[in-house]
């Protein structure tokens, strides 16, 4: 069942199944708003901690809005200058935050469709279906272009926790690399630090926002495709499964107060990321041989499951 409503001047579309219910924003980027169980459970995604929804601009600054939800980084995660298209750069956290997304309700499937800006040559695809306590995102990435270009993606979930929430990743990790830290607390960007840690700088166990700590790591690749976070305090663990042929990376996002720097509030989230390549610039990846290159006129498809239990 899917229900239309606004929220703060923006469409919000709900679409209900028997055991979770999720909703989504067309118009901001097709953001996931919330994903929360109907048995009373509440919201696994982090909501605006201080701004209110509103409408960017391509181009715009990230951390400018409410930096919330669920959204999709695509063609990069990081602001950088195109691998293919030397005369284009594509913006912090990607194109498609910033697009306004059209849909189609299908059966119990609600099919999103995106292009990624003037003269891109992708075009993007997801579909949304519940199943049970579980969410099945399908995508589709097309090259519009002639000629063979390169990208990134990665789910970009910013997740409610509590203090004492843990990360679960599979046992075949057992060191990450840093692709950012605050104060360098970890090192710099391409040191490799042990996961889980131990002590006071175990990495699993979630704290609190009084630390001021921001941290980017990135594992892979992966032989099992899953992580889960675990909020005791809450009463729910969410679960992400995938392919670790189609995603061999996992970026993890620790902010327990430390960014973003350019506002008085902070965030206190945690970020599962499943992606397709890293690091988080699609030409640092490029150089590295770690992104997607899809032939011109070609089509790739991944899928990606989160449940949610109480």
């Amino acid at each position: 069942m899917l229900a239309e409503s606004m929220l703060q001047g923006f469409r919000l579309l709900t679409l209900s199944g028997r055991e979770l219910e999720v909703s989504v924003l067309p118009e901001l980027g097709g953001k996931l708003q919330s994903l929360r169980r109907r048995d009373g459970g509440s919201n696994v995604l982090l909501t605006p901690p201080d701004f209110p929804y509103r409408r960017p601009v391509p181009g715009a600054a990230f951390e400018a809005h409410d930096t919330s939800g669920f959204d999709e980084c695509f063609p990069t995660v990081a602001a950088c200058a195109s691998p293919d298209e030397p005369e284009r750069s594509w913006p912090d956290h990607g194109v498609l935050w910033t697009s306004a997304w059209r849909w189609e309700l299908e059966g119990s499937r609600l099919h999103m469709e995106a292009e990624s800006g003037p003269r891109s040559p992708w075009r993007f695809r997801r579909t949304l279906e519940l199943d049970g306590p579980t969410l099945r995102l399908g995508y589709e990435v097309e090259n519009l272009a002639d000629a063979p270009r390169r990208f990134l993606w990665a789910a970009h979930p910013l997740l409610s926790v509590s203090a004492g929430s843990t990360l679960h990743l599979p046992g075949s990790v057992t060191e990450v690399e840093v692709e950012y830290s605050a104060g360098g607390r970890l090192g710099p960007r391409g040191s490799r630090v042990p996961w889980p840690g131990k002590g006071e700088h175990r990495l699993d166990v979630v704290h609190g926002p009084h630390l001021g700590f921001a941290d980017k790591l990135f594992a892979g690749p992966l032989r099992e495709g899953w992580c889960a976070l675990h909020d005791a305090a809450r009463g729910s663990r969410v679960t992400f499964r995938f392919d670790p042929a189609e995603l061999p990376f996992l970026g993890v996002w620790l902010c327990q107060g430390g960014w973003p720097s350019s506002r008085p509030g902070r965030h206190f989230t945690v970020a599962l990321e499943p992606c397709n390549g890293m690091p988080d610039a699609l030409d640092a990846a490029a150089a590295r041989g770690t992104c997607v290159t899809l032939e011109g006129g070609g089509r790739t498809q991944w899928s990606l499951e989160l449940e949610v239990s109480s």
